[in-house]
């Protein structure tokens, strides 16, 4: 989806040969895939949280999964390349890693509703390339998050104008 956003709750992966290729990545890693690694690895391939880990135990925990279960699943799949984490809105959350190059994503952060919305733009990695090679930099990371008003939150604003 270059050049256009989307809002990840509405993004489902429940594709049976993406879990397939996780565990097979877990295991290259030297990890077995257990009950709880399972239930860890459907839940990002559900949602794609963007969840800090303390977020993401919360989310867990009605399911019996404990607090250093879920924090050691996540350095886990960290150490296996399965997630990264990512900056958004100020703190530290956790996301599926990029399958790809192609799938580079930045993300718009609604300050109001809490709306994070991932979008692509090869004209911003382009420029970010260009920057870098002229200045002689080697980029070893980088983030870019926009805050703003998702949609949703802009129209209700200025519907509130109009009324009030």
């Amino acid at each position: 989806m270059h050049g256009k956003g989307h809002d990840i709750r509405q993004r489902p992966r429940t594709n049976p040969q993406l879990m397939d290729s996780f565990c097979r990545r877990l295991a290259a890693a030297g990890h077995k895939l257990t009950a709880p690694r399972k239930a860890m690895l459907g839940y990002f391939l559900a949602s794609n949280p963007h969840k800090t880990a303390e977020d993401i135990y919360l989310d867990q925990r009605p399911s019996g999964l404990g607090r250093a279960t879920v924090f050691r699943t996540l350095r886990i799949f960290l150490e296996s390349g399965l997630i990264v984490k990512c900056a958004i809105g100020g703190k530290y959350g956790f996301e599926l890693a990029p399958s790809s190059p192609e799938r580079h994503h930045h993300h718009m952060l609604c300050v109001k509703c809490g709306r994070i919305i991932e979008f692509s733009s090869p004209a911003m990695e382009a420029c970010q390339e260009a920057e870098t090679r002229r200045h002689g930099f080697t980029p070893l990371a980088h983030s870019f998050e926009i805050r703003g008003l998702c949609r949703n939150c802009n129209t209700e604003k200025q519907h509130d104008r109009k009324t009030g």
